[in-house]
């Protein structure tokens, strides 16, 4: 059961949450460069990018809005907030 008469309304919906989310940022790019600075591999870089998002960033839900609760931030604002 839903409220969204079809699935591309829900795309065209979601698509819009997701709009700023996937933000760039020079303090971004100096994280990314110095977590994974003398990494071997690929898979070094990876499982040394996945070690500090796991150790480092917690997840805190919003519910200032209904909306707030599924619109992810921006990765610069994660960072900064950790």
């Amino acid at each position: 059961m839903s409220t969204v008469p079809e699935w591309d309304e829900y795309v065209r919906w979601e698509r819009a949450l997701l709009a700023d989310a996937f933000q760039n940022s020079p303090q971004l790019e100096e994280l990314a460069a110095r977590l994974t600075a003398g990494a071997s591999s690929p898979r070094e870089r990876l499982d040394r990018l996945f070690r500090y998002v796991t150790k480092e960033i917690r997840y805190q839900q919003d519910y200032e809005t209904t909306v707030a609760g599924v619109r992810p931030h921006a990765c610069p604002v994660v960072i900064e907030r950790g």
